[in-house]
C-alpha cells in the first residue's frame, strides 16, 4: 500500500514539475521561454487560449509567439505618444548627424524610433519603474545596431560609418535614457530602481562607457591648440571622478592587503558591494562634501572642449567652416544628458548601500552579534 502511494506521489510530483505557471504541460525551456516572451499582465489571457487548445510544448511555443506578436500589432497605436516621439526624434537626429545629413542618419534614425515604439508597446499597461523605461533605449539601440550591421553587409552605401555609429550610439542612450526618464518619472509609482546590484551596477558602467566614449570623440571639433591636447583634457576629467569616489570611501591612503584564515565569505560579498556603490559608507554622514566638489570639477572638465570651440569661434581663431558643428552638437548634447542622468544614478546608488546595509544588520541580528 505504500509502495503504491509513493508512485503515485511520484507520478503527481512529474506531472506537477512538467506544468509550467500557465498550467501548459510543456518541457522546461518551453517554460522558460514562454514566461520570458509574455508581460506578467498578459499571462492569464495567454493561459485561457492555450489550456483551450491544449497544445503540446512545440504549439504552445507557436501559439505564445503568434500571441505576443498580435499583442505589440495592436498595442502599437494605444501606447504611442506624440510628444515624446518627437522628443525622442530630435534627439535621434542631433545624436546621428553626419557632416551631412542624409539617407545613412535617416535610416539610424527610423531603425531606432522602431525599437523604442516596440518597447512601448509590448509593455504598454505595465507598471514599471521609470528608471526601467530609460532601459528600452540600450534595447531600441541594439536593434538599431543589428539593422546598421545587416546594412554594412547588404547595401554598404547608406550605412553609416563606424565612428558616427559609435558616437551616436553613445550619444543617443544617454540623452534617449535622461528623455524617458525624465517624462515618466513624474507619474510613477517608482522613479527609481530598487536596490537591485546587478541592474544598479549596469546601469553606473553605462554611464561611464558613454561618458568615456563622449571624452574620446572631442578632439574631431575641437581646434587644435597645442600638441596632445586631449591627454590632459580626458585625463582631468577622469581624475576627478575618480579622486571623487576614492574621497567618498576615506581611502586616499594606500592600504595594504591581509591574509585572512577564516573569513565570513557572505559578509565579504557585501562589504565588497557596498564600496563599489558611488554612496558614502555608513557613519560618516558627517563627513567634509569635497567630493561633490570633485565631481563638479570633472563635469566642468567634461564641457571644456565644448566652450573652446565656441570660444575660438568667436574670437576667429578658427572659422565656422572648419567647425564640425554636427558633432559639436552631438557632444553637448550628451555632456547634458550625462548631468541630468547622475543624480539619477546616485539615488540609485544610495538605494543600493542602503538595502546592503540593512542586509548586514538583519544578518548580524541572525547571528546574535
Amino acid at each position: 500500500m505504500q509502495t503504491v502511494t509513493s508512485e503515485k506521489r511520484n507520478v503527481e510530483g512529474q506531472n506537477t514539475e512538467a506544468k509550467n505557471s500557465l498550467g501548459v504541460p510543456s518541457h522546461r525551456l518551453v517554460v522558460a521561454f514562454i514566461d520570458r516572451i509574455i508581460p506578467i499582465h498578459k499571462r492569464d489571457d495567454v493561459q485561457e487560449v492555450l489550456e483551450g487548445k491544449k497544445a503540446s510544448a512545440v504549439g504552445c511555443v507557436f501559439w505564445s509567439t503568434l500571441w505576443m506578436i498580435f499583442m505589440v500589432i495592436r498595442q502599437l497605436w494605444p501606447a504611442f505618444n506624440f510628444p515624446l516621439f518627437l522628443t525622442e526624434a530630435a534627439a535621434l537626429a542631433v545624436a546621428f548627424t553626419d557632416k551631412v545629413w542624409g539617407q545613412q542618419s535617416v535610416v539610424a534614425v527610423t531603425a531606432a524610433l522602431t525599437g523604442l515604439l516596440l518597447c512601448d508597446s509590448y509593455f504598454y499597461q505595465t507598471r514599471r519603474p521609470a528608471f526601467y523605461r530609460g532601459l528600452d533605449a540600450a534595447a531600441a539601440l541594439v536593434f538599431m545596431v543589428v539593422i546598421e550591421i545587416y546594412e554594412t553587409v547588404a547595401s554598404p552605401s547608406i550605412a553609416l560609418s563606424l565612428p558616427v555609429l559609435a558616437r551616436g550610439t553613445a550619444t543617443a542612450l544617454l540623452m534617449l535614457s535622461m528623455v524617458r526618464v525624465l517624462f515618466y518619472a513624474p507619474r510613477s509609482y517608482e522613479p527609481f530602481v530598487t536596490g537591485s546590484p546587478v541592474l544598479t551596477y549596469c546601469m553606473t558602467w553605462l554611464w561611464v562607457g558613454a561618458a568615456f566614449t563622449t571624452m574620446i570623440t572631442y578632439q574631431e571639433y575641437v581646434p587644435r591648440l597645442f600638441p596632445h591636447q586631449e591627454f590632459p583634457m580626458i585625463n582631468l576629467t577622469a581624475t576627478s571622478f575618480l579622486i571623487a569616489f576614492r574621497l567618498q570611501k576615506n581611502a586616499l591612503e594606500r592600504h595594504w592587503s591581509e591574509t585572512t584564515i577564516f573569513q565570513d565569505t557572505e559578509k565579504a560579498k557585501l562589504d565588497r558591494w557596498l564600496y563599489w556603490t558611488w554612496s558614502l559608507p555608513d557613519a560618516k554622514a558627517d563627513e567634509s562634501r569635497l567630493h561633490i566638489l570633485w565631481e563638479v570639477l570633472g563635469f566642468f572638465f567634461l564641457a571644456v572642449p565644448m566652450i573652446l570651440t565656441v570660444i575660438c569661434w568667436l574670437v576667429r581663431y578658427t572659422p565656422a567652416s572648419e567647425i564640425d558643428w554636427p558633432q559639436w552638437a552631438a557632444n553637448s548634447g550628451a555632456v547634458i544628458g550625462l548631468a541630468m542622468l547622475w543624480p539619477l544614478i546616485r539615488k540609485a546608488n544610495l538605494k543600493l548601500a542602503h538595502a546592503i546595509l540593512k542586509r548586514k544588520q538583519a544578518r548580524k541580528r541572525g547571528l546574535g552579534l
